[in-house]
């Protein structure tokens, strides 16, 4: 996960990946939480927003336990996962998905970002593109068996030019940035406000929003904006 973050980016991190965790989606009890259910004709879920706390590192090596719930309700699906070793407990995750018809889809509307050169970054990244490939090797990692991420002509049957940019896989790319600018998260909450489609430019900004906060934008060259994550800091040492 981590060399497919910096292939990325071009920035290295020297923590261990906060989304090291999707590695785990390939084990059967994981999987069997994670599984899509069948889409109704003219419908689709799509990644709603994704929630995560970061206790620990996870332990490389060495057994862990994966906890889960899911909550599915008429338009949406939620997911809950903690995971432990023995006692100690190192992440937790929540992720919700939404349905909504496919002629919607593209009838989304994103936030554009005003002024975005004069936003107060306190670091941002160049412009960054994924690549086919790079999916297929996030979808190597974590088992994610959603065909709009892979199929061309699923994707255009939704009318999109392109297979969709996994979630996920976008916000893991925040890391080395919010690293560079100093920063630590202790949770991520972050919500998917349009698709990003393989190959389509963007950027990634971190904006300090206080002493212990902070907001990190994923934006296209448009100012479109197709992410947006709002952080809790850990405190620094001394």
């Amino acid at each position: 996960m981590r060399d497919l973050i910096t292939d990325i980016t071009g920035q290295n991190t020297s923590n261990q990946p906060y989304f090291a965790a999707v590695t785990m989606s390939r084990h059967p009890p994981v999987r069997k939480l994670l599984a899509l259910p069948q889409s109704n004709d003219g419908e689709m879920l799509i990644h709603d927003y994704q929630a995560m706390n970061f206790h620990m590192p996870l332990p490389t090596e060495r057994p862990l336990n994966v906890d889960g719930t899911r909550d599915a309700k008429e338009r949406r699906i939620e997911i809950s996962l903690s995971i432990s070793e023995g006692d100690t407990l190192h992440q937790t995750m929540t992720l919700a998905l939404r349905r909504i018809g496919t002629q919607d889809l593209g009838n989304l509307k994103p936030v554009t970002l005003r002024n975005v050169d004069a936003i107060g970054d306190l670091t941002r990244s160049g412009i960054m593109h994924i690549s086919q490939d790079q999916i297929d090797r996030y979808v190597a990692l974590s088992g994610d068996v959603n065909p709009i991420h892979r199929d061309q002509r699923v994707a255009a049957e939704l009318g999109l030019e392109a297979p969709l940019v996994p979630g996920m896989l976008l916000l893991a790319l925040c890391q080395p940035f919010i690293e560079r600018a100093g920063l630590k998260a202790a949770s991520m909450r972050a919500r998917f406000v349009a698709p990003l489609i393989v190959d389509e430019d963007f950027r990634v900004s971190v904006q300090s929003r206080g002493p212990d906060r902070a907001r990190t934008y994923m934006y296209t060259r448009d100012a479109r904006s197709v992410a947006i994550a709002d952080l809790v800091l850990a405190p620094t040492a001394g």
